[in-house]
């Protein structure tokens, strides 16, 4: 008879001590941050069940996961040039169904880096990289105290670099120039028009009425650089600043308009809508705008607001009055 194979005995509080493989989910963008430098690239999953260590009765309190690495010299540089640049760690759990993160903590954490200790109860954490020293002609280790938890979080470690609300307007402005981007409104106002006239019972209607409004849903004042995401398929306009300083307070991210999520790269600049905007002859908060099957529009005066003589009737006995789009 073959003696039964010995199994190795597993030491799980060892096991416990290391990061999971890396999984396949993702933290969200942060658009007011530049990546400079990853230390822990893809979301790494961790966990701590209660174990017991040899001679304790009670379970440990914590799992310590360590993480060492060297910094290349030109990133050394730039921490010393820029003051800006943070060291940032991020954890999230994962939600059925979603394949990004729900970042935050279980509980409030521990952790060290190098000599500096601290405690977090929110994620990200966030430390700027020219308090505490990081150095490229040595190993650099951060500890990551992990409490007791059934549901595993995930963590990613990176060097970046914070952004303010100016560099994401002038990186909208650069990418529509770069690459020519436009949302066409003239054309797809001209492309609704007649998808409208074609499945109207009005014959001879080449006209819409548009109503135009000069303030941000966001910030209730005039509209210094109207913006749409691309995906967004609406004509009212929001505030590219006043965007970004909502969500610099609380990051939702999503349009004001139609609530669709938004993406930096997908914002577009309406030049049409800003053109409009600027001519003298219109109000200066609301107004509306007759637009024409060609492209071409011009302030709407309503009839009834008229002095002069009131427009008379066709002969037919109907007014052929333009259609109304928001």
């Amino acid at each position: 008879m073959v003696e039964e194979e010995i199994r190795k005995k597993v030491n799980t509080y060892i096991v416990n001590s290391i990061p999971r493989p890396i999984c396949n989910v993702e933290f969200k963008v942060l658009p007011f941050y530049r990546s400079i430098y990853a230390i822990q690239a893809q979301p790494v999953a961790i966990y701590c069940v209660p174990t017991y260590k040899h001679g304790l009765k009670q379970s440990q309190e914590y799992t310590s996961f360590e993480y060492e690495f060297k910094l290349p010299e030109l990133i050394e540089t730039i921490i010393n040039e820029k003051k800006n640049v943070q060291l940032q760690i991020r954890f999230g759990k994962e939600l059925p169904g979603m394949s990004e993160l729900s970042e935050g903590l279980p509980e409030p954490i521990m952790y060290h880096i190098n000599s500096n200790k601290g405690m977090a109860n929110k994620s990200p954490i966030d430390h700027c990289c020219n308090v505490f020293k990081l150095l490229s002609d040595t190993k650099n280790k951060i500890t990551i105290f992990w409490p007791h938890c059934e549901t595993p979080y995930y963590m990613i470690i990176n060097i970046l670099e914070e952004l303010t609300i100016e560099d994401l307007v002038k990186r909208v402005q650069f990418n529509n120039k770069l690459c020519s981007v436009t949302l066409n409104t003239k054309n797809k106002i001209r492309e609704f028009l007649k998808n409208s006239i074609k499945n109207s019972d009005k014959e001879g209607c080449d006209t819409v009425k548009l109503d135009v409004s000069s303030l941000c849903p966001i910030t209730k004042l005039k509209m210094k650089l109207p913006a749409r995401s691309m995906k967004c398929n609406h004509f009212q306009c929001f505030d590219l600043r006043g965007l970004f300083e909502l969500n610099k307070i609380k990051p939702t991210w999503k349009c004001p308009v139609c609530n669709i999520r938004i993406l930096v790269d997908e914002l577009v600049l309406d030049s049409f809508i800003l053109d409009v905007m600027n001519t003298q002859s219109l109000p200066g908060k609301g107004f509306q705008i007759m637009l024409h099957d060609n492209g071409s529009w011009e302030p709407y005066v309503d009839p009834k607001k008229e002095t002069k003589t009131p427009k008379t009737n066709d002969s037919n006995g109907d007014e052929s009055e333009p259609m109304i789009i928001n």
